[in-house]
């Protein structure tokens, strides 16, 4: 729980000793992933970043809702202070468990991809980008980074 920095307001989702993972989310049959700052993929101080994109499809009648996720999620936790800091960081990201009305549609996990950002992947930081440029938003393209590819379970076992 202590790794899950996104909540946070800091730049990378998830950090580790070893290694830093930016997740992402696209629907059905995107092909591209939107970046939304100029810090998220910039590796300075870090040893290691996945970037790992998990794309969904809605479902209604196979897929789960993000309510299932957060009541597994619950009943795995066995102490109250993580579980006190797992809602709270929840909160932070928008979702309240007395809204879970609200978060009924069902999606369904279609596919997976992660690569490896290091100083050859396509990105815009602050390294290669004019010092009066503030703030970028920008996609990139998936298909074009089959380089980068790697297995997002061995880099969780290489995280701890």
């Amino acid at each position: 729980m202590n790794s899950w920095k996104g909540p946070e307001k800091h730049s990378k989702d998830f950090i580790t000793q070893n290694i830093a993972f930016e997740i992402k989310s696209i629907l059905n049959d995107e092909i591209a992933v939107q970046i939304s700052n100029i810090d998220q993929l910039d590796t300075t101080n870090i040893d290691k970043l996945i970037l790992s994109v998990f794309q969904f499809i809605e479902d209604s009648e196979n897929g789960k809702t993000i309510n299932h996720f957060v009541d597994s999620i619950i009943s795995n936790i066995s102490c109250d202070k993580t579980l006190h800091l797992f809602l709270t960081k929840l909160g932070l990201s928008g979702y309240y468990l007395h809204h879970q009305k609200h978060y009924g549609l069902k999606f369904l996990l279609t596919n997976e991809h992660s690569f490896s950002v290091n100083s050859d992947f396509p990105r815009l930081i602050k390294n290669n980008v004019a010092t009066e440029i503030t703030s970028v938003k920008y996609k990139l393209d998936l298909s074009s980074l089959s380089d980068f590819k790697v297995e997002l379970t061995a880099q969780i076992k290489d995280s701890y």
